[in-house]
């Protein structure tokens, strides 16, 4: 479950670094999260190998443990010039309010990820007919607080439809 994380945290970090398009790439990368070091410190160090691999930059990488709710507080108290460049883990719910106050711009997964996620969920749905959260969740290999809000965006994409605690394909 670990290495899911640490794949879906990556796929993460590269799309941020790719949305620097023509602008220079930073030669460091800072997190604030709650998420333990034991995850934030191998994902940062395989990113760290990315960058390396990709662009042949060498990215100093670090993060700054915060529990969700100060978190929260410091990306406030910050007013709109961040200390870190990705507020990672934490409750979806202080995401939105960050975004609505223009504090925090939400990070879509790269088109290539969540298209294999899509196909890999009509596959399913079409040999099973339905999917639950658990099933998604081992699917795409990752936990169930990325899980959720992936089937969410697929529902109201209208890929699948959610009855109850399941989800089928529409039309």
């Amino acid at each position: 479950m670990i290495r899911s994380l640490k794949l879906v945290a990556i796929a993460i970090m590269a799309a941020f670094a790719g949305t620097v398009g023509a602008q220079q790439i930073e030669e460091e990368l800072v997190l604030i999260t709650p998420v333990a070091k034991t995850l934030t410190d191998p994902t940062l160090a395989d990113f760290a190998k990315y960058a390396k691999e990709k662009w042949n930059i060498t990215v100093r990488t670090s993060a700054l443990a915060a529990g969700t709710p100060v978190a929260y507080g410091r990306i406030l108290e910050w007013k709109g010039r961040p200390e870190v460049d990705i507020f990672w883990g934490g409750e979806s719910a202080l995401f939105d309010k960050l975004a609505e106050q223009k504090l925090l711009a939400p990070l879509d997964l790269p088109k290539a990820v969540l298209d294999a996620i899509r196909a890999d969920v009509m596959k399913f749905l079409q040999q099973k007919k339905e999917i639950i959260v658990a099933e998604f969740r081992d699917l795409a290999k990752t936990s169930r607080k990325f899980a959720v809000p992936i089937l969410e965006y697929f529902d109201s994409q209208k890929l699948t439809q959610r009855i109850g605690d399941k989800r089928v394909l529409r039309g």
